[in-house]
């Protein structure tokens, strides 16, 4: 009945989330009609979707077919659609739908369900699936248009095609099948006046790919928000196109144009586009941060493991790699080992130049010592310790940094012995 105010909407709910609220499942669903004219739309529609999936596919029949997979499964991408009277869902496969408006890769579930919501009398909207899986799909392709068919008025089902199952509607019932089946659902011919036919979707994914569905689950508003963006960048993009060739001369060959350039006028005339690029670039940003942060807390850790090795080339005694001051490096010897070795990777392996200008990637002295300031800061974390510290005026930050805040290169560091590295844990 939440679909009932509107269309449409989608969510993502992962494993641990529906793990987690196990025993709480009851009380959910208790809970949901009374929410569901809530503000918060969004987290009533979270509640309930997690309810069906751990009811549907935990607690009944459809878990002994998920039990071999469950560690393979990120999370399930769940959805609640509406239809009237005369609507019909095509031939299709369901995919990965925001991976293929960004790479154009389609990228099937694991598993794809219903669960069939509406409890007045529906007449029509079979769901039927092709046991055939891609194979069949791969013949046909979307919506039957690869391949013309004799088929039934309204559906791709041959009537002598003995891959295709066929599952009436019926209230609270609940269909599982591999992600990779095509299926359809036939014509609604009757429904009880002022009712829709509701369903409830379910596309299971792996970690693969499941984080990245995540982001933006099929008809969910942060989806339909990324598909606006998109479709309002290609019409620029082929605004633009028409506008750089019209009345344009061709050279010599009828089939080659020239270089067709995006009107800077035209993306500055489009708010949505506007948006989107100020977006991407906040997005770049913070996502070369992270790999920037990731590759100096390898180069920390390699760097301070590197100075573990006695000069036999075998690990020093018990505890003693982690709190000698012969195991540990100071700031200064990091920073010069991490950057010395990140230019030699972005030159190739060869001592030569590389430069900001040459490579966005370039990791520079001062964005290592932010770093080591970081994980210093939170030593527990990251898995280091310090072993001694210069005396210094800053009592109060433990002689560690200077007056800006920063590490002082003369603090000497170490990893952090763990349970597993201590000689009791060895014995």
């Amino acid at each position: 009945s939440s679909s009932s105010s509107s269309s449409s909407w989608g969510t993502y709910v992962t494993m641990n989330e529906v793990l987690g609220d196990r025993d709480d499942t009851v009380e959910h669903a208790n809970n949901t009609n009374k929410n569901t004219n809530n503000k918060n739309n969004e987290t009533t529609q979270k509640e309930l979707a997690k309810d069906a999936v751990s009811q549907f596919l935990i607690q009944k029949a459809a878990a002994g077919l998920l039990e071999d997979d469950f560690s393979r499964i990120h999370g399930v991408a769940v959805w609640a659609l509406a239809a009237d009277v005369n609507s019909k869902v095509r031939y299709h496969i369901d995919y990965a739908e925001l991976i293929r408006y960004e790479h154009n890769i389609i990228y099937p579930p694991l598993y794809a369900g219903t669960i069939q919501c509406t409890k007045t009398v529906v007449k029509g909207g079979d769901f039927r699936v092709n046991t055939d899986g891609l194979d069949h799909y791969e013949e046909y392709g979307y919506k039957g248009k690869k391949k013309k068919k004799k088929k039934s008025a309204d559906t791709m089902k041959n009537d002598d095609d003995s891959s295709w199952v066929t599952i009436p509607y019926r209230y609270n019932q609940g269909i599982i099948h591999n992600g990779d089946y095509p299926h359809e659902s036939t014509l609604i011919t009757f429904l009880t006046p002022n009712t829709k036919r509701v369903i409830m979707g379910f596309n299971v994914f792996g970690h693969d790919v499941g984080p990245l569905v995540q982001a933006a689950p099929e008809h969910s508003s942060a989806f339909n928000r990324r598909v606006k963006l998109y479709r309002a960048m290609a019409r620029v993009v082929s605004n633009a196109a028409a506008v750089n060739t019209k009345g344009s001369a061709f050279d010599g060959n009828d089939t080659q144009k020239k270089p067709q350039n995006i009107d800077m006028q035209l993306i500055s005339k489009n708010k949505a586009l506007r948006k989107l690029l100020v977006l991407a670039k906040r997005e770049k940003v913070k996502s070369d941060l992270k790999k920037q942060q990731r590759q100096i807390t390898l180069g920390v850790f390699n760097a301070l493991m590197e100075n573990e090795q006695n000069p036999n080339g075998a690990t020093s005694d018990c505890g003693s790699a982690y709190h000698g001051s012969s195991s540990s490096l100071t700031v200064s010897e990091l920073v010069q080992r991490i950057f010395s070795k990140h230019h030699r990777n972005l030159a190739g392996g060869k001592e030569k130049e590389v430069s900001p200008e040459s490579d966005g990637n370039l990791v520079r002295p001062v964005d290592v010592r932010v770093h080591i300031s970081l994980m210093v800061r939170n030593a527990a974390k990251y898995g280091i310790q310090v072993v001694s510290s210069p005396s210094c005026d800053y009592s109060e930050k433990g002689c560690l940094y200077d007056e800006s805040g920063m590490i002082l290169d003369t603090v000497r560091l170490s990893r952090r012995a763990s349970k597993t590295d201590s000689c009791e844990a060895l014995e």
